[in-house]
């Protein structure tokens, strides 16, 4: 039984228009903040400030969502809204929601990689060789999810192919 291919332009368009989505709703909930950040006064900051603070679980769950979208589309950037995040909550709620959202978004990736089929051109990728013939695999993932450049579906791919265990 084969499994089931899906078509990386269909998930990434669909990716990219939740992660519209998401900013959208967004953007409609930080409206008061946007209006005070594009017309601002030194008068405002205290305003600013209660506003920022003031967001509730429904956008923690938006942020959760909207980083782990952004961290499984190749290429698109989530660090703006992970900023915001740790502005909103401050550092160590503004770090969990992080964290969570990245390894949520690179656990969908990882599960998805199964279920496509990439080109030669993207399985002879430099930085792809690297990671899978490195001396100690495990520490070249480690190293491919810290590094910002490499992106995320080259290590996810990596894990896939190395069969590296969850655990």
């Amino acid at each position: 039984m084969h499994p089931t291919k899906f078509d990386k332009r269909l998930l990434m368009g669909l990716g990219l228009g939740l992660s519209f989505l998401f900013v959208v709703a967004l953007l409609h909930d930080f409206g008061p903040e946007v209006h005070l950040l594009l017309h601002y006064h030194a008068a405002d900051r205290p305003e600013l400030i209660k506003l920022v603070r003031a967001h509730g679980a429904q956008d923690l769950i938006f942020f959760l969502l909207l980083i782990g979208l952004l961290n499984a589309v190749p290429g698109a950037s989530n660090s703006l809204v992970c900023i915001l995040v740790g502005l909103c909550y401050g550092p160590a709620i503004g770090l969990a929601v992080n964290w969570l959202g990245n390894v949520g978004g690179n656990v969908a990736c990882f599960g998805l990689i199964k279920h496509l089929s990439f080109s030669k051109h993207f399985q002879q990728n430099r930085i792809l060789t690297n990671l899978m013939q490195h001396k100690h695999p495990l520490v070249g993932l480690t190293l491919g999810y810290m590094i910002p450049i490499v992106p995320s579906v080259l290590v996810n791919y990596a894990c896939g192919q190395l069969k590296v265990s969850r655990l």
